[in-house]
């Protein structure tokens, strides 16, 4: 199902938010009833408020996060594969050593995010993010980054990615050792 877009004006800014589904409440008391360690295979979370969420450590293999905020939170080692993170806030969220692999994190906003020693394994990142992201030993192999905005060339330069990785145009990046 496709939400729909309302426009928001608060003291005098507009602000665009898709008005979509909740998350679902049986997905959210499943990652709430496992503290540190939660795990949620497939659950469905798109619009869910994971701010400053303490996520260390969680297992989401397949994890439908589309439109979720997650800024703040820490996602420090996650497992993220065949995950949905299109549209998902991830400003200043801590994704240091997480694991993505086939996910889709098209129009994801990284800003301001740390993405140190994290693996981005065949992940399509279409128009995601990355302004004033700290990238430290990103492996992004067959990674789509050819849309993504506000890459530091800098920071691509100490990644790795390998002959499938897709970079914007001008971008250069590093092979990774196997």
């Amino acid at each position: 199902m496709q939400g729909r877009w309302v426009f928001i004006t608060v003291l005098g800014l507009t602000v665009n938010m898709q008005d979509s589904r909740a998350a679902d409440p049986k997905a959210m008391r499943q990652l709430d009833n496992y503290g540190q360690f939660q795990t949620c295979p497939n659950c469905d979370l798109q619009g869910a408020n994971l701010k400053d969420r303490f996520l260390r450590l969680a297992n989401l293999p397949g994890v439908n996060l589309t439109g979720a905020n997650l800024s703040g939170a820490d996602l420090t080692s996650a497992i993220l594969w065949d995950a949905k993170l299109g549209n998902a806030d991830f400003t200043f969220a801590n994704l240091s050593g997480t694991m993505m692999e086939r996910a889709d994190a098209s129009g994801a906003n990284f800003s301001n995010a740390w993405i140190v020693f994290t693996l981005a394994k065949n992940v399509r990142f279409g128009r995601a993010n990355f302004t004033g992201a700290r990238i430290r030993g990103l492996q992004v192999q067959g990674a789509d980054l050819s849309e993504a905005i506000g890459l530091d060339r800098q920071d691509l330069k100490r990644a790795c990615g390998d002959a499938e990785t897709k970079l914007p145009p001008g971008y250069e990046i590093g092979f990774c050792v196997e």
